[in-house]
């Protein structure tokens, strides 16, 4: 568990530090497939490791842009039926 929080957290500061400078979203200033891709990674494993929101400013700035798009809240919201698959404690976002 300690090597797949460690891997988590590295993935964590790579994506803070590529949105540092990418322009808004993940890939520049267009929301794209990328962001697709990306929400429900980051919805799920911000649940089982979350990152440290102060010290990964960029990273948390984006998922909480994430998570106020309409499509994406839209998702989450119809997805809510099939918590008990995944019973784990569930961040704001998730509420």
């Amino acid at each position: 568990m300690d090597e797949a929080r460690a891997s988590l957290d590295a993935a964590y500061a790579l994506l803070d530090d590529h949105l540092a400078g990418a322009g808004g979203w993940l890939a520049g200033p267009d929301f794209t497939l990328a962001d697709c891709a990306a929400a429900p990674a980051l919805h799920y494993a911000r649940v089982v490791h979350r990152w440290d929101e102060g010290g990964l400013a960029a990273l948390t700035r984006y998922f909480e842009a994430l998570m106020e798009r309409p499509s994406v809240a839209r998702v989450v919201d119809e997805a809510r039926e099939f918590r008990p698959l995944f019973p784990l404690p569930w961040p704001r976002y998730a509420a």
